[in-house]
């Protein structure tokens, strides 16, 4: 139910500061990872940490950011992980560490 919600970056082809079509499918990808596999406690507290509330609004943006997880409005900022379980371990701190996203 989560991913349905997910609005998927689009690679814009003129805007030279966005990242190649292959790094984004390959951050966007550990992102679905991450959903399709998470404990029910992590997918239950990942809305509250990416939108503010629990209740999933209708539509999730996603945006590689290159730094750091962060969050505005539906919007989660994805940073440049090269390996999945750096991106895990990083994602699970940050749902886990805040009570209502925006940090």
């Amino acid at each position: 139910m989560l991913l349905d919600k997910v609005m998927w970056p689009v690679r814009d082809i003129d805007d030279e500061e966005d990242c190649d079509a292959e790094s984004m499918c390959h951050f966007t990808g550990f992102l679905r990872t991450f959903i399709e596999t998470a404990s029910s406690d992590t997918l239950v507290q990942l809305p509250r940490f990416w939108a503010g509330w629990e209740v999933l609004p209708s539509e999730l943006q996603v945006e590689i950011s290159g730094g750091i997880f962060s969050t505005c409005l539906e919007t989660l900022k994805l940073p440049a992980c090269k390996k999945y379980d750096d991106f895990k371990e990083a994602l699970t701190s940050a749902v886990h560490s805040s009570h209502f996203g925006f940090i």
